[in-house]
């Protein structure tokens, strides 16, 4: 690199960006470190770049949180929708989102090439479960399984977003519904806004639970 280069990182933002905002979680806090240090060296005022990122709006099925289970009391189920995720990085990018909880990942689509085993072997280790949809969703049901990974097919995604909640209902503990397909959505939508539309539609006919 030039040695005028500087490098930001996610540590030098811990504890520096305003809960509730769009960049509070993995991976964002990468992309607010990088906003954060170009920011201060323009001699600007920190509280200022605060003010932008509580002031700036969460995108479409860019890691947004679509609805909550349980909880008052009782485990809760997040579920996530990253439907922009159309490639391995990003999806595991969406894992590490979630330290500690576990996860019920909703994947699968059409494939780009690529690895699909090390991608499923990478996911693998993160997850509880896997709920496949897509043309891939074979050939990762199987790389799973050569891994001790719990997975299934379905040939619709609502199938497997209602499998998904119960999996992640029964699990007894704080528990993420992610839906970060890791592949195209030409095999079954239009593009990724609908097939994020769809998920959301199939978590929002979800019966509540408390």
């Amino acid at each position: 690199l030039p040695p005028w280069t500087q490098v930001a990182t996610r540590a030098e933002v811990e504890g520096k960006i305003p809960p509730g905002s769009v960049f509070a979680p993995f991976p964002q806090a990468e992309n607010y470190a990088l906003a954060r240090r170009f920011w201060l060296s323009c001699g600007f005022r920190e509280k200022d770049l605060e003010a932008a990122a509580l002031a700036f709006p969460a995108r479409e099925h860019r890691l947004e949180k679509v609805r909550v289970l349980g909880g008052t009391g009782a485990p809760s189920v997040e579920f996530w929708d990253d439907s922009k995720g159309t490639n391995f990085h990003a999806a595991l990018a969406a894992l590490e989102t979630f330290p500690g909880k576990k996860i019920f990942w909703i994947g699968g689509g059409l494939g780009k090439g690529g690895d699909v085993a090390g991608f499923a072997k990478k996911v693998g280790a993160k997850i509880e479960r896997a709920f496949l949809i897509g043309r891939t969703a074979e050939e990762l049901r199987a790389a799973f399984a050569a891994n001790g990974v719990p997975a299934e097919r379905f040939p619709q995604l609502s199938g497997a977003v209602a499998a998904a909640a119960r999996a992640a209902l029964a699990a007894g503990t704080d528990a993420v519904v992610l839906f970060s397909p890791g592949f195209a959505s030409f095999d079954m939508f239009s593009g990724y806004a609908e097939r994020g539309a769809r998920f959301a539609q199939c978590v929002n006919s979800l019966a509540d639970v408390r």
